[in-house]
């Protein structure tokens, strides 16, 4: 087989070669192909390798276990040596394990495990190598020769051989015997555990008293009872004892201290789990240093019952000792006069079955601390741990008898009661038992019978041991036998307390009852139904859930805290003042819809960001959610509120600096507070309730509101309830358009509308008190009013623009007349008569002055030459309407009076104009900007165009158009009340002037084109231009021509604006008109027609190309 294989290896090598050098296609296919058959050969004969050497497997592993593994050289074996089958498993097997070495010929043993690992084909079509160079052929492999088992040596014996049988004396006991005598003189003795064939079972009363016997006695596990003083007064120092030890007689193992011939000393000793009974004295005397009950660790599974009088007394036990749970009886001195340090009954108090410790029981030890005796404790007799050192001792629910000193006198001594009440006891001076209640509470007892708990003490905790401090609190839920109701003011105030738990029976906090503490946590019980002033007060408490019992949370009950979250019951009715102020309570608050009042500043300055009312709210109290700028850690932002129809009052500052951008108010709120809502963000158009009868001072100033609409039913608007402030950003109330004063109201506080954009006013029937400044600085230029009314004090400093029409026969020379009732006619709205200005007028301008007792402007430059010269004052009074721009311009005959009440002014071609007094400058072209409407009360005006300085006259409308000297306008001219329809622009003129705007082909042509062809836009856009201002030119003159009536009835102004409408819509075809005048002669030509059709049919052409 060897050789076999290594044929074939060398072929593959040289068709591995093959398939790396020839890298075509066909040789590529080819060298797989080889590969493939090669490979397959190899593989094939691999494995009919490997099945001949499987062959021989069978003959190594079914070699007899005497047999030695065969090799190249056998070793020399001993004939008579002989191995189990263990040890030649293990021959074969470091035989086999060694397989993956190369193996000479003729080796018998499994090679299987070889071939299949040596010439395992790998992933790339070549044979792993074997991981260890083949061995030479010559060399003989090394293998150890199986030794001999080595003889087995019996072990030592760990103890004690049994002292010859011919040493005791026995007595028969039914089948089994008793040990009655001892004879020996051995110094270790272990005891025989059967006689005659039958076990020894008993140890007889005294068999081996007196004895000599020293060193270690050995109790066999067939012993049952050990007899009265069995090893008495004897040397022994060590014991082992028997697990079936059931019975340990009276004085078994003592020493007799007068005795010196009695010297038992077994420092350690082991009371075996059989063991129930241990009799009087049993271990006394003998220096025991380490007492345990049970053969484990613990004292669980131990039976002992009854532990004797002295059964251990007079020793050096130290440490700890468990008394085991089974204990029933613990007698007189049982463990007195030694050096415990620790007692422990059972393995927990609540198991322990002791039911009586007896005189002196553990007195004269060591045992400090507190100590706790067990429920099932009957009786504790006298001195029982006396001359200890125990501080504390808590005794259980059931004791009904004790002894005189049966503790020390410092020791404090309770008893605990079911209901975890502790009792000190007392013997009355005929012996009979006193109890005492323990606590560390003071109580109340309530007329119905229950207590209120009024006060910590500390008492039991200090007498328990303790400093009497209290760090987590559980109040007390009963108090001799009777409910705990109630918590009093003051209860637990300033103790350091940390955790609460209040019981399910207190319905009642009350003021104070936890406040200056470390309160983190809080568990309101279920049954609280009432949380007094300043019940938790500067705490550290995280979270609150108010239970669903609870009814009204009193004033600060939680300000101060460190409260995230706030679960609000849904049975509260009342949050008082600053419940729960000065908190980071984040994210959203729900108020029940039991809530029925919320208190001053209840959630002030906290940082709610979301707020759920209750539907059945009626009172929100000052600053309830306000946010104070002044307090850095006031840090509310509420986004939104809606008010609940049942709110009747929101209070002073309720929800003041937050950031509300969205605000309704229910139907029912009657009062909005000082400061309601100012400070925020509110937007668009608010509506104030049919049922609000006041509205608060500031409350909705600084906001962002655009629009208001009054209730029918607000009688008092406070000072700068609706203000902006420019001095702060955040302030930016715009409201806008009418205002409507309802007939309730009787009085508007001073500011109360100051620095909107209001546009007119229309007040009601009734003529309420209106504050100094209440509307000043708007946008008023209407004014509606039922009733006579003067304007002084709210009026001034409008920004609207006034143009004030002054009839041709008031101007005279250098005066103009009657100016008052032409103010007065002009900002009524309608036919309203009621609005009438102050007696005094003021006119801030140095060339005109007013004289009121005539009513008339003066200037003091001369004669007024001219009826249509636009004039610019301001007044500025402040008892008065005042505005920034006030101007005059005069009405000539002709002109219907309603055109006139309309604020439209005449026109006149055939006038002149003058520099104007004031600026030295000719006005251009004006129209009044009156508001027009059929309904002056309820009508929406127009915007009014104001321009941005006096003598700026962009966005002024036309009053006149003047012939000479000519203007040439650049920027479109807005005239108010003008239709922005082409069509009717021509409406006064006559002839083709009216079909202006049709006769341009080319505008038509170039819209057309500018739709069509974007892409020749920049090319041909001059030339199309130029072609229109022919056009243009050309019409005008064509007017001018035709009807000289027409010139002489139109106003110039209006045909030039008629030539503007050939303007094209889109800005970027013509960016001014034409500069020329009336006298200009420009006629259309056929050139310029020819030049024009040329022009548009290259560019069709062209369109033509690009679509090709």
């Amino acid at each position: 087989m060897k050789n076999n294989t290594t044929g074939l290896n060398n072929p593959l090598i040289g068709q591995a070669h093959r398939f790396q050098c020839n890298i075509e296609k066909g040789w590529l296919r080819m060298g797989v192909i080889s590969m493939t058959v090669i490979t397959g050969v190899t593989l094939t004969t691999t494995v009919a390798s490997a099945q001949t050497e499987t062959a021989t497997t069978p003959i190594t592993q079914s070699t007899d276990v005497n047999a030695v593994p065969t090799s190249a050289e056998k070793p020399a074996t001993d004939p008579d040596t002989k191995t189990d089958s263990n040890q030649s498993q293990a021959g074969d097997s470091v035989i086999t394990n060694g397989a993956n070495s190369s193996k000479p010929d003729g080796d018998t043993t499994d090679s299987g495990n070889q071939s299949s690992d040596s010439e395992k084909p790998t992933t790339d079509g070549s044979v792993s190598q074997p991981d260890q160079k083949p061995a030479d052929a010559t060399a003989t492999p090394t293998v150890p020769a199986a030794s001999p088992a080595p003889t087995a040596t019996p072990a030592p014996e760990t103890s004690t051989p049994e002292t010859p049988i011919t040493d005791y004396q026995f007595t028969q006991n039914g089948a089994n015997y008793t040990i009655k005598g001892y004879s020996g003189s051995q110094t270790n003795i272990t005891l025989p555990s059967q006689y005659n064939g039958g076990l020894v079972t008993e140890i007889g009363a005294g068999a081996f008293n007196h004895k000599n016997i020293s060193g270690t006695v050995t109790i066999p596990d067939s012993i049952i009872n050990i007899g009265h003083d069995a090893f008495a007064n004897n040397n022994i120092t060590a014991l082992n004892l028997g697990k079936s030890v059931q019975t340990i007689g009276n004085d078994a193992f003592s020493r007799n201290p007068n005795d010196k011939n009695s010297n038992n000393s077994i420092e350690t000793v082991n009371i075996p789990d059989s063991v129930t009974t241990i009799g009087d004295r049993a271990f006394a005397n003998i220096t025991i240093k380490q007492l345990t009950f049970g053969d484990s660790a613990s004292a669980s599974n131990s039976k002992v019952e009854t532990i004797g009088m002295d059964a251990f007394s007079g020793n050096q036990i130290s440490g700890t000792v468990i008394i085991p749970d089974t204990v029933t009886t613990i007698s007189d001195r049982a463990f007195t006069n030694n050096k415990i340090t620790r007692l422990q009954f059972g393995d927990s108090d609540s198991n322990s079955k002791v039911e009586t410790i007896g005189v002196d029981a553990f007195s004269g030890n060591q045992i400090s601390g507190a100590i706790t005796i067990p429920d099932s404790v009957k009786s504790i007799d006298m001195n029982a741990f006396a001359k200890n050192q125990i501080s504390t001792a808590v005794l259980g629910q059931n004791i009904d008898m004790i002894g005189k000193n049966f503790f020390d006198a410092t020791t404090k001594v309770a008893e605990k009661d079911a209901a975890g009440n502790y009792w000190t006891l007392n013997l009355d001076s005929n012996g009979n038992l006193i109890r005492t209640r323990l606590t560390d509470y003071t109580y109340a007892l309530n007329s119905n019978g229950t207590y209120t708990v009024t006060g910590y003490t500390g008492d039991l905790q200090k007498y328990l041991g303790n400093d009497g401090q209290i760090t987590s609190l559980n109040v007390p839920g009963t108090y001799n036998g009777k409910s705990v109701t109630a918590i009093g003011n003051s209860a637990f105030a300033d103790k350091g307390i940390s955790t609460v738990t209040i019981p399910n029976t207190v319905t009642y906090i009350g003021n104070d009852a936890f406040t200056r503490n470390n309160i983190s946590t809080v568990d309101l019980g279920q049954g609280v139904q009432i949380i007094g002033e300043d019940a938790f007060s500067v705490n550290q408490i995280g979270a609150v859930k108010i239970p669903d019992t609870v009814t009204r949370i009193g004033e600060k009950a939680f300000t101060q805290n460190q409260i995230k979250t706030v679960d609000l019951g849904q049975g509260v009715q009342t949050i008082g003042k600053d419940a729960f102020s000065v908190n980071p309570i984040s994210g959203l608050v729900t108020i029940p819809d039991s809530v029925i009042s919320i208190g001053i500043r209840a959630f002030a300055d906290d940082d709610i960001s979301e707020l759920t009312l209750g539907k059945n709210i009626k009172i929100i109290g000052e600053d309830a959610f306000s946010h104070d700028l002044k307090n850095p850690k006031s840090l509310n932002h509420i986004g939104s509120v809606t008010i609940p129809d049942s709110v009747t009052r929101i209070d002073a500052r309720a929800f003041a600096n937050n950031n509300i951008s969205e605000l309704t108010l229910g139907k029912g709120v009657q009062i909005i507070g000082i400061d309601a809502f100012s400070g925020n963000q509110v937007k668009g158009i608010i509506e104030i309730p049919d049922s609000v009868t006041s509205i608060g001072d500031r409350a909705f100033a600084d906001n962002d509101m655009s629009g208001l609409i009054l209730g029918n039913k607000v009688q008092t608007i406070g000072i700068d309830a609706f203000s902006r402030n420019l001095t702060k950003s955040n302030s930016r109330n715009h409201i806008s358009g009418i205002v409507n004063i309802p007939d309730s109201v009787t009085s508007i506080g001073m500011n109360a509308f100051a620095n909107n954009k209001i546009n007119a006013l229309v007040f009601g029937q009734n003529i309420p008190n209106i504050g100094l400044y209440a509307f000043d600085s708007n946008d008023i230029s209407k004014i509606t009013s039922a009733k006579s009314m003067v304007s002084d004090q709210y009026l001034s400093g409008q920004q609207a623009i006034i143009y004030v029409p002054i009839d041709i026969k008031d101007v005279k020379d250098n005066q103009i007349r009657n100016v008052k009732s032409a103010i007065e006619q002009t900002l009524r709205a309608g036919n309203t008569t009621g609005f009438n200005l102050g007696d005094k007028l003021t006119f801030t301008d140095s060339v005109w002055s007013y004289d009121a007792a005539t009513d008339t402007l003066m200037n003091h430059n001369g004669q007024i030459l001219a009826h249509n010269i636009i004039f610019r004052f301001s007044s500025n009074g402040s008892g008065n309407y005042g505005t920034n721009e006030l101007i005059f311009y005069v009405t000539q005959p002709g002109i219907p009076q309603s055109d006139h009440s309309a604020g439209v002014p005449p026109t006149n071609p055939d006038t002149t104009t003058k520099p104007d007094n004031n600026t030295g400058t000719v006005e251009p072209p004006v129209t009044p900007n009156t508001p027009t409407q059929s309904d002056p009360n309820t009508g929406t005006l127009p915007p009014v165009t104001r321009p941005a300085h006096p003598s700026d006259t962009t966005g002024v409308p036309s009053v006149t158009n003047l012939p000479k000297p000519v203007r040439h306008h650049t920027t479109d001219i807005t005239t108010p009340g003008t239709s922005d329809d082409t069509t009717a622009l021509g409406h006064r003129g006559h002839g083709d002037a009216a079909k202006q705007p049709q006769t341009n082909p080319a505008t038509t042509n170039q819209e057309t084109t500018s739709q069509s062809d974007t892409e020749q836009q920049g090319t041909t856009e001059k030339s199309h231009t130029t072609s229109q201002t022919g056009e243009q030119a050309g019409s005008v003159e064509q007017q001018a021509t035709t009807s000289s009536a027409a010139t002489a009835a139109t106003p110039s102004h209006e045909a030039y604006q008629q030539t503007m409408m050939t303007k094209q819509p889109k800005k970027t075809a013509t960016a001014a008109l034409p500069q020329t005048n009336e006298d200009s002669s420009v006629k259309p030509t056929f050139i310029g027609a020819l030049l024009l059709s040329i022009l548009g049919w290259f560019g069709f052409a062209r369109r033509k190309h690009g679509q090709d």
